[in-house]
């Protein structure tokens, strides 16, 4: 295995929640997905690219809704097979880590997105700053959106206007 692939599983096992680390390295899933692939005469070379593909849906690096679709290219299984399958490998090994599985995807998301925020350059132009080389400053400062990073840092609360004034 890739030495780079093989630091990003560690990484990526670090990360989990420890049911779903308990999962991957338990006995028992790997005798669930013997069963399993047995009970739909799968090959061994089959069985061993149902356990890959488990493995990439608990780790993250598979999408777990493109489960039957990827067993059925990895395999080389029936589409109608792989789905029977993945009925029944998501009713056994992933119906129990569901929950923890979604909250940390959903954390991954947003760490994510936070990072791309982050990593986002802020393009406002500066006040009296030629905005290209060799351009002349702007003779009057120009209305810009705030930064991406300063709408999530700065308060955006605007106060209420004040009440109209009788009419007299």
């Amino acid at each position: 295995m890739d030495q780079k692939l093989e630091e990003q599983i560690k990484t990526r096992f670090a990360e989990l929640p420890e049911d779903v680390q308990k999962a991957i390295q338990s006995g028992d899933t790997e005798e669930t997905l013997r069963q399993i692939g047995e009970a739909h005469q799968l090959h061994i070379d089959q069985i061993g690219a149902l356990g890959d593909e488990v493995r990439l849906v608990m780790l993250g690096f598979a999408d777990p809704d493109g489960f039957a679709s990827a067993l059925t290219e990895q395999a080389h299984i029936s589409a109608d097979e792989a789905t029977k399958i993945a009925n029944e490998v998501a009713e056994k090994i992933f119906v129990p880590i569901r929950k923890s599985m979604q909250a940390f995807m959903e954390e991954r998301e947003l760490d994510d997105e936070a990072a791309a925020i982050a990593a986002m350059p802020d393009t406002t132009p500066k006040e009296g700053l030629p905005t290209e080389p060799g351009s002349p400053a702007p003779a009057k400062p120009q209305q810009t959106m705030p930064s991406a990073q300063n709408m999530l840092t700065q308060p955006t609360v605007t106060p209420a206007p004040g009440a109209p004034k009788p009419y007299k």
